[in-house]
């Protein structure tokens, strides 16, 4: 083979290798050489249809050698630089094929990620709408559970009242049996009842006032023994108006108001287990009625919750996809500066194959061509890398 015009590639590597080495498997060419093994059957493939190599196949294996006719000089000269052109027109055309391969990924990206936005934008309106709604709902329901909260603190206390005022008259008719034993201490101790019963006189209002509805059934009752109570609360007072000349008036007043105790206090004992009973009842249905109300709410508030967090990650899809759009129109402006570029390619391989210079200066303009077509090639490659790393994006959306 002739000696190189200054120019070194790797067509001129390839054909000195076979030169030196002869008929030699494609694999040991392409490791030798640090290419790869597609690379150096196109290479064959070209130099074969130039006569400047032979492919022969032994055991499915390609093996490839220096042709037997191969010329020399000038001759061989020229006809390696047309095989480096025709190579480099190749390789050039397979770059614009990957441009366009590229081309159509962006597009079909363009078009996932539009659906994916559009998808985004219909389910994100959708989950807002529910969250207006669940709102609603909950403004709605907080009022009547505030109201049912506070109904059901307020028969609580009631309850713990109504039993302490029940073991208050329960002591009744001990107290009135005291006052019999002593009676040297009995003005005392009418004053100290008087005050009891003034007590129960207002804790007896303030019931029927406070609970109507959850005692209704027992006014009547409560009113006969407030009227019995203010009569007698009367006859006590006039008692105790009366001097020591009249203790026996007041023995007699107080043996009545004892026989009126003791009558009043079993009609409670008779009616005080229905009384708690319907306020135990009361006081059951509106827990049970509160417990469930508390635990609607509760699924309002899981519901409001789930829906709020399904719309952050909606939002992060959102921001996801816009700068996946970016990148897409990054690659997209770097491919039609690519574009351009392998235009140029091309119309510098057509300017090189109508030249009249010399092999030297067509081997120069080939050289210069290639180094060319390499900066193309990286750019091609940076670009189907990113676009790889868009898909990716897009795939974890």
């Amino acid at each position: 083979m002739a000696q190189e015009s200054g120019v070194f590639t790797n067509i001129d590597a390839f054909v000195k290798y076979l030169g030196e080495h002869g008929e030699t498997e494609s694999t040991i060419i392409a490791t030798d050489l640090g290419a790869s093994e597609k690379n150096i059957e196109e290479w064959a493939k070209v130099l074969e249809n130039s006569n400047m190599a032979k492919i022969v196949y032994k055991m499915g294996k390609m093996f490839v050698g220096p042709a037997s006719t191969q010329q020399t000089g000038k001759i061989e000269e020229k006809q390696l630089a047309d095989v480096k052109k025709t190579v480099l027109d190749s390789e050039i055309s397979a770059q614009q094929t990957g441009a366009d391969r590229i081309k159509q990924r962006l597009a079909e990206l363009d078009s996932a990620v539009s659906k994916a936005e559009l998808s985004l934008k219909n389910n994100s309106g959708n989950i807002r709408a529910s969250i207006d709604k669940i709102e609603a709902l909950k403004n709605q329901a907080y009022a009547p559970f505030s109201q049912l909260k506070s109904e059901k603190d307020e028969l609580d206390k009631f309850s713990k009242e109504i039993q302490d005022i029940v073991n208050t008259l329960s002591g009744s008719e001990n107290l009135a049996k005291v006052v019999l034993q002593n009676r040297n201490n009995s003005n005392a101790a009418l004053e100290d009842l008087k005050s009891k019963i003034h007590a129960f006189e207002k804790g007896t209002s303030e019931i029927i006032s406070s609970y109507d509805k959850a005692v209704r059934e027992e006014r009547a009752k409560l009113a006969e023994f407030d009227k019995n109570m203010k009569v007698e609360i009367k006859a006590l007072r006039e008692l105790t108006g009366e001097d020591e000349k009249d203790m026996k008036k007041y023995d007699k007043a107080f043996a009545d108001y004892k026989a009126e105790s003791v009558k009043v206090r079993k009609s409670l004992d008779k009616n005080k287990a229905n009384l708690l009973d319907k306020i135990a009842k009361s006081k059951s249905e509106i827990d049970t009625s509160y417990a469930s109300a508390e635990e609607e709410m509760k699924k309002l508030d899981a519901a409001f919750s789930e829906a709020k967090g399904e719309l952050v990650q909606y939002d992060e899809m959102s921001k996801k996809l816009s700068q996946i759009r970016k990148e897409i129109d990054a690659v997209e402006a770097q491919l039609n500066g690519l574009n351009e570029k392998i235009g140029e390619l091309e119309e510098s391989s057509r300017s090189i194959a109508s030249s009249k210079g010399s092999t030297e200066e067509k081997n120069a303009r080939i050289k210069e061509l290639e180094d060319k077509k390499e900066g193309t090639s990286s750019e091609l490659d940076k670009a189907s890398a990113r676009l790889d790393e868009i898909q990716k994006g897009v795939d974890n959306v």
